[in-house]
């Protein structure tokens, strides 16, 4: 898996991923850009996994990556994160993930087919 990051303002950080899904690759994006100096507690994140292959996720891909993400709770703080996804796989496996890590993460998440409705929903108020 690859990726690729920039801010798209102060408060969203817009990451793409392409190749094939790797929980060892989220690891090593996770602490790439959680130790960038211009990442900051609170920000947002877009996902973007409509080039990402997803097609050989197991369920066990699905618990780490919750696990990844339980970790950097505080590092991400307050911030949404949305993940975009070109098809209804995606959706599935993002959908399983939402319900998995729902007990072992703070950060709102959801899911979209595009990134006009992703931002959107992250510029909604929080009580939304």
């Amino acid at each position: 898996m690859d990726w690729e990051y920039d801010l798209l303002d102060d408060e969203i950080l817009m990451i793409r991923s392409y190749g094939d899904f790797s929980s060892y690759d989220l690891l090593n994006m996770v602490k790439e850009i959680f130790g960038d100096n211009k990442w900051k507690p609170d920000k947002s994140i877009i996902l973007d996994f409509r080039k990402l292959n997803l097609d050989n996720v197991k369920i066990e891909d699905i618990y780490s990556s919750v696990f990844i993400h339980s970790q950097y709770n505080d590092v991400i703080g307050g911030g949404k994160i949305a993940a975009i996804h070109q098809d209804y796989p995606g959706f599935g496996l993002s959908e399983l993930y939402e319900g998995v890590a729902s007990r072992y993460i703070k950060t709102r998440y959801a899911t979209f087919r595009n990134v006009d409705n992703a931002l959107e929903w992250i510029h909604e108020s929080s009580d939304s």
